[in-house]
């Protein structure tokens, strides 16, 4: 009888800490923004992709996206030529539509040559 209840004990203890590994909050979300240099003009064609997926966005003509984000650790990579790549993570209370302010590439050209 006592092994019985050893082993049911070590049985919920385990399935106790199986419960506590999920416990991220789900994000399931449609993510609707602007991607923007530091002068607040636009940047049509950065690429967004939600980290960890093949889910990518684009940005529009006027720098705007939207994409569905899912997961516990909702984190997307945004890039751009002559922009620093950034990791933005979003927060399940956000709302409305965000802001994506990127910074210039030290390492960008100033000029090119074509002959």
């Amino acid at each position: 009888m006592k092994k019985i209840l050893i082993l049911l004990f070590a049985i919920l203890y385990s399935v106790g800490f199986v419960c506590l590994a999920d416990n991220g909050v789900k994000f399931d979300k449609k993510i609707t923004g602007v991607v923007v240099n530091s002068d607040g003009e636009p940047l049509p064609g950065a690429t967004l992709t939600l980290i960890g997926t093949n889910t990518t966005a684009m940005a529009n003509v006027d720098g705007e996206f939207s994409m569905q984000v899912k997961g516990t650790d909702p984190r997307i990579s945004v890039s751009y030529v002559g922009m620093k790549p950034m990791v933005v993570t979003f927060n399940p209370a956000d709302k409305g539509a965000i802001r994506i302010t990127m910074e210039e590439s030290p390492s960008q050209m100033s000029e090119v040559v074509v002959t």
